[in-house]
C-alpha cells in the first residue's frame, strides 16, 4: 500500500503526563531552599520597569533575610531611573553538562536606605567593581519562588 495514497491515519501514540521528552524535570523550591541559595550566593539582577521598558543589570548583594541589599553608583543607569516601588531580583545557576540548574525569584517593594538605614560594614555587599557605590537599595523579600531543573 503506497503510504501517499492511503487513507488509514497513523495510529497516535498517547503519552502519559508522567513521561519525559527530555533529559530532566522541573521542582518548585521551597521557601527555606530558596533563603538558603539568596543568603549563599552574592550575585544577581535586579530588574524594573520604566516607561513601560524592562530593564535588567547584575549587582553584588546581599540577603538578610527580609531584604535583598545591593549597592550602585549615583550615575548607573539603575540609580538614575530608580523610583521607590516594586521590583523583582533573581538569582540562578546552571550546570550545561548535567543540564541541571536553579533559579530563585524575589519579589517586592524597593526604597533607597537612608545613612541610619545601612546594614553594619561587614553585612554590607561589597561590589566587585570600583568606584563610589555609596546608593543603597533594598528590595523586600515579599515573595519569593525559586525551581531546580533536575538531571534524569
Amino acid at each position: 500500500m503506497n503510504p501517499r495514497t492511503s487513507t488509514e491515519r497513523p495510529k497516535e501514540v498517547a503519552m502519559r503526563t508522567d513521561e519525559q521528552w527530555y533529559p530532566g524535570h522541573l521542582r518548585d523550591l521551597d521557601d527555606s531552599e530558596c533563603r538558603e541559595l539568596l543568603t549563599e550566593n552574592r550575585v544577581g539582577r535586579v530588574a524594573w520597569c520604566e516607561n513601560g521598558i524592562p530593564a535588567m543589570v547584575p549587582v553584588n548583594y546581599r540577603f538578610d533575610g527580609e531584604y535583598v541589599v545591593f549597592r550602585t553608583s549615583a550615575h548607573s543607569l539603575l540609580a538614575r531611573h530608580f523610583r521607590d516601588g516594586p521590583k523583582a531580583f533573581q538569582i540562578d545557576d546552571h550546570d550545561d553538562f548535567q543540564q541541571s540548574g536553579w533559579s530563585v525569584l524575589v519579589q517586592g517593594e524597593s526604597e533607597v536606605l537612608e545613612w541610619d538605614e545601612l546594614p553594619d560594614p561587614a553585612d554590607r555587599p561589597q561590589p566587585w567593581i570600583g568606584g563610589n557605590r555609596n546608593v543603597h537599595i533594598r528590595i523586600s523579600a515579599e515573595h519569593i519562588s525559586g525551581r531546580r531543573v533536575v538531571p534524569a
